[in-house]
């Protein structure tokens, strides 16, 4: 409990004084009588130098509404909707590239070509975030991340207006004519690959991907 108020002046401090906060949360188990119940932990990092921890009982826009009142900057955090209400009262949504990261992987084992293309993006972008953070000047590493991350994601907008097109091309409509002429398919029908074939299809697939749009970059 002695250090209950210093985490209360880096959290009051950060709430005034930064410009951005990052936070994430996870849950964990807290000892009662009997048994656990959980809890949910969030991490705030604060551009003024704090980084610091609050536990609250549940994962809602209350919870975070409150560990947040009165700030704001800049929140950096995943997509969950427990942050929608904030970005309605004035703080400014800043989207995670790693959690988007995340999800194009998860889409290799059923859009590969198109994940890939996303993952081969994102990971020149995370190569000019390595590169800034050698340099130690503030100002120098911001304008160094503008210079060259700007065309990179530029590039990202571009490619998903144009995959949106590409695969919606690939999927009929579910009252399309075209399903509604074919039969029923049940689990058993739909072939299934091995774990060696699914990982040998997204290497090849990635390698492919990954060397062209390298190409496509280096033109910019």
């Amino acid at each position: 409990m002695k250090l209950a108020p210093i985490v209360s002046a880096m959290h009051a401090e950060s709430i005034s004084d930064s410009f951005m906060i990052a936070t994430d949360a996870t849950s964990a188990p807290v000892r009662v009588s009997g048994g656990t119940i959980n809890w949910h932990v969030f991490v705030f990092i604060s551009d003024v130098g704090h980084i610091f921890f609050r536990a609250v009982r549940r994962h809602d826009g209350a919870s975070i509404g409150a560990l947040l009142q009165g700030f704001r900057g800049h929140l950096l955090s995943d997509a969950s909707s427990i942050y929608n209400g904030l970005h309605l009262v004035g703080i400014l949504e800043l989207a995670c590239w790693a959690h988007v990261r995340r999800y194009f992987w998860k889409a290799t084992l059923t859009e590969s070509t198109l994940a890939y293309e996303a993952l081969s993006i994102i990971s020149t972008l995370f190569k000019v975030v390595a590169e800034s953070n050698r340099i130690s000047k503030l100002s120098e590493r911001d304008a160094f991340r503008v210079k060259h991350a700007t065309p990179i994601v530029d590039t990202f907008d571009a490619w998903m207006k144009q995959a949106r097109t590409r695969g919606g091309a690939t999927r009929p409509d579910r009252n399309s004519a075209e399903l509604r002429d074919q039969p029923p398919r049940c689990a058993s029908s739909v072939p299934r690959r091995s774990a060696p074939e699914v990982a040998q299809q997204r290497l090849g697939a990635r390698a492919a991907i990954v060397e062209e749009r390298a190409r496509q970059l280096d033109a910019l």
